[in-house]
Formats: C-alpha cells, sequence, structure tokens
C-alpha cells in the first residue's frame, strides 16, 4: 500500500497497482476484472499489466514478488491488452518495459515474464516513437533478456 493511505480510502485501480507489486494473487483476482482497461491517472497512464514490470512506473511499486507471472497470466486471461503503451521513455509496452527491468531479472522471473507475453501475442517491436524492447534490454545489460 502507498505510504499514506489505508485501503478504506484508495480507489480500486490503486488497491489493484499495490496486490499486484505485493503479489497478493487474490485481491488481483478480486478487482483486475472491473480494471482490466482503465489506465492509472498518474503521467505513465500505465495498465495494471504494465505493473508486472516493476519499471517507469511508481518507485515505491517498482518490485516484483515471485508471483508475477501467475499475477500476469490473471491479467491477460482477463483480457489485459499485451501492447498497451504506457507513457514511459518515450512510449513502451510491458514487454519492452519487463525486458529492461532489474527488478524481474533479480526476482529471477524475467524470462518467464518475457515468455508468457510472448505467449500472449506481445510484438516485439517498438511503440511508436519507442525503443525496441530488445534494445532496451540491452541498453540496460539484460544480455539474457534481449535474448
Amino acid at each position: 500500500m502507498m505510504a499514506g493511505m489505508d485501503a478504506s480510502s484508495m480507489p480500486a485501480f490503486e488497491q489493484a497497482a499495490d496486490a499486484i507489486v505485493s503479489g497478493l494473487l487474490p485481491t488481483v483476482r478480486e478487482l483486475a476484472p472491473a480494471l482490466i482497461h482503465v489506465r492509472s491517472d498518474l503521467p505513465h497512464h500505465a495498465t495494471l499489466l504494465h505493473y508486472t514490470s516493476a519499471n517507469g512506473v511508481e518507485d515505491a511499486r517498482q518490485k516484483t514478488p515471485p508471483n508475477i507471472v501467475e499475477i500476469a497470466r490473471l491479467l491477460l486471461d482477463l483480457g489485459a491488452e499485451v501492447d498497451a503503451v504506457a507513457d514511459v521513455y518515450n512510449g513502451s509496452t510491458t514487454l519492452g518495459l519487463v525486458a529492461s527491468s532489474a527488478h524481474p531479472a533479480r526476482a529471477g522471473v524475467q524470462l518467464a515474464l518475457i515468455d508468457l507475453l510472448l505467449d500472449y501475442g506481445a510484438g516485439i517491436d517498438a511503440a511508436p516513437g519507442g525503443c525496441r524492447p530488445v534494445n532496451a534490454a540491452l541498453a540496460n545489460g539484460r544480455g539474457e533478456a534481449a535474448a
């Protein structure tokens, strides 16, 4: 939960984003169906799926729980747009954010998360004006993710 807020005062999207980065699958399962196409009001305009990348969102939410692949699969099964573009780094998809993020790599789930996104049809090309996920991975020292 974001500092200074209790769950009862938080909008549902914020609760869902916190649940994603905290690995609270039952809470995500409860909240996400109604929010799957909603975007954050923050300047990054992230979808819930973007939060699985632990990249480009609020610093306090840049963390990767061990069950993030299961959470991402749930979001994708609910209809999350795999190639939705967040307003970060000149426009980034979840794949590009995951491929360049240190957090999923440190958690040991980066490659599994990339494979999942690709299985659901994530494009390997850049969002208009953005960086290709492979290039983003290489630029951030994520050679395995680039491969």
